[in-house]
């Protein structure tokens, strides 16, 4: 396997930066507990060619996929009674195949995410061209018990990914049903709405993996912008920022074979 440490080719107005690092875990996990963990290694990028709207499909992409590529993230989100909670989440790329439970998705990415002493979720993610979707999450408990699991109609986006939806001002909707399902419960079925708006389409970002040149998107779900993300094409999500629990999650080192 070859990693680089150096930087990652970008598709013509984005070159992101920086080398990755290796570290030790964190403590902590996420949002809902503690524990410790260790954060995986390297950098580097996969190889493949951009799309012809400019998606960018393999090293381009906003959110490259390859058999057993990870992304650790440093996170932290303040607490009620004051201080801040520290922690490390881990997301590996395992393996490409059929969604469960999702008739007609035959080919998307099963990501797992690893919270140290806290969670760990499954996410079936497909990049179709022009936009990244997530088809079906699930939760499970400490014991290795499924918690609960949602799947998404049409898709839940992820990010749209040409050049013209990466452009500063550019804006969409979705529209998406989820069907919830708590283990021992019945499912339960929602519509969601959310609104998005690209801030920029190469804003700098420092992390502790190194420096990015950026796509800066904003999620609204309600009145006003819950959540911002940072992508890097050849790397993925850089940064994510949630305004209503102040929590941030930072890409520590990446290492895609």
């Amino acid at each position: 396997m070859k990693v680089v440490l150096a930087a990652v080719s970008c598709l013509v107005f984005l070159a992101c930066g920086g080398p990755s690092t290796s570290t030790d875990g964190g403590t902590g996990g996420g949002s809902t507990a503690t524990g410790g963990g260790t954060a995986s290694t390297g950098g580097g990028s996969a190889t493949g060619g951009g799309s012809a709207t400019g998606g960018g499909i393999g090293s381009l992409s906003l959110e490259p996929m390859v058999a057993n590529a990870t992304w650790t993230y440093d996170t932290s989100e303040p607490q009620t009674g004051g201080g801040t909670k520290t922690g490390t989440k881990v997301v590996t790329a395992e393996v490409n195949e059929a969604v469960p439970g999702k008739s007609g998705t035959t080919s998307a990415w099963r990501l797992r995410t690893l919270v140290p002493g806290s969670q760990m979720q499954l996410t079936w993610q497909e990049e179709q061209g022009a936009v990244i979707v997530r088809h079906r999450d699930d939760t499970y408990e400490l014991d290795g018990g499924l918690a609960d699991f949602s799947i998404y109609t049409p898709g839940k986006i992820r990010i749209r990914t040409t050049i013209a939806d990466t452009q500063p001002n550019a804006m969409y909707s979705e529209t998406y049903s989820e069907v919830a399902t708590v283990t021992g419960m019945a499912p339960a079925t929602t519509s969601h709405t959310v609104n998005w708006k690209v801030i920029s389409s190469a804003e700098s970002v420092t992390v502790p993996a190194g420096t990015f040149s950026c796509v800066h998107l904003q999620k609204q779900t309600g009145t006003t912008p819950d959540k911002d993300y940072w992508f890097a094409r050849g790397v993925g999500k850089v940064k994510e920022t949630a305004t209503g629990t102040g929590r941030v999650e930072v890409l520590h080192s990446y290492n895609i074979p």
